[in-house]
């Protein structure tokens, strides 16, 4: 087994976030310990005190926002053929790469819908056991939605369902899964009256926040990503193998992982429901 060197693993994760959309735009945390606490900065306003020189400004109500990481580990076997190095001449980096970016695909789809309540036995379903993803994490910012609603419909409902002054973020995004992204596409270029949400560059945007098409997403979410937190430990192992039965080279990859989403700037799609107050008093 190979545990590798700091620069080494900081190298494969920097690889592995290339090679994801979700992952590239989150926030990954240097986990030194598998278990812990880490403070966060606290972004409470309305803190600011009008007091001369000789008072003391007193802090009231303040309180730290702490992240638990309880990392879990995941491990990726994965067989590289015999062709793929020796056919295509691939350097060491390109295998790194290779290897960074499956295991990044299959971290991003746990990232977005990972259950510990998950039933089966399907690969699929062992990897949503791992820890829960922001689809669960979310569930109690759920906000339901009018009966055959379109999906442009659902995004406005979220939209009014924000917390105060949430749309002031910059950085604030709505992500939606592929078939939903399509959905919504044909709506709005079907609507004469929706089109000035199609620009001319390809993007959807509503209220000045692009609507970004992440595959694998299984609802409609609309939160910073930089509050989405993936901690990775920098204990990764990775061990190779000669694996002559399938003409190839077994590779296993071990890292220690965690994921926590700390925003209150978020909501994310529910169910249909008969009646939703949409907030314009009918």
């Amino acid at each position: 087994m190979t545990l590798l060197k700091k620069n080494s693993a900081d190298r494969f994760i920097k690889l592995m976030t290339k090679s994801s959309p979700f992952l590239k735009q989150i926030t990954f945390a240097t986990l030194n310990e598998p278990v812990g606490s880490y403070p966060l900065l606290t972004l409470s306003r309305y803190k600011t005190r009008g007091i001369n020189r000789n008072a003391i400004a007193t802090l009231q109500n303040v309180s730290d926002t702490t992240i638990n990481f309880n990392a879990k580990e995941l491990v990726l076997p994965l067989v590289i053929p015999d062709s793929y190095i020796e056919d295509m001449n691939s350097s060491h980096e390109k295998v790194a790469s290779y290897v960074a970016s499956v295991f990044a695909m299959d971290l991003q789809y746990l990232f977005l819908n990972g259950d510990t309540d998950e039933k089966g036995t399907t690969d699929i379903a062992n990897l949503r056991k791992a820890m829960d993803g922001i689809v669960k994490q979310l569930t109690a910012k759920a906000v339901d939605y009018k009966e055959d609603a379109s999906k442009l419909e659902i995004i406005k409902t979220l939209v009014k369902a924000l917390p105060e002054n949430a749309l002031a973020d910059p950085d604030l995004k709505i992500y939606v899964g592929a078939t939903a992204y399509t959905e919504l596409w044909d709506e709005i270029a079907n609507n004469s009256a929706d089109k000035a949400l199609l620009l001319n560059n390809g993007k959807i945007v509503y209220r000045g926040k692009e609507v970004i098409e992440i595959p694998e997403l299984s609802k409609i979410v609309i939160i910073n990503p930089n509050h989405i937190v993936g901690g990775i430990c920098r204990d990764i192992t990775m061990e190779t193998q000669r694996y002559p039965e399938a003409r190839g080279q077994k590779v296993v990859v071990s890292a220690r992982v965690d994921f926590q989403v700390v925003t209150d700037y978020a909501v994310m799609e529910g169910e249909e429901s008969e009646e939703v107050d949409d907030g314009d008093g009918d």
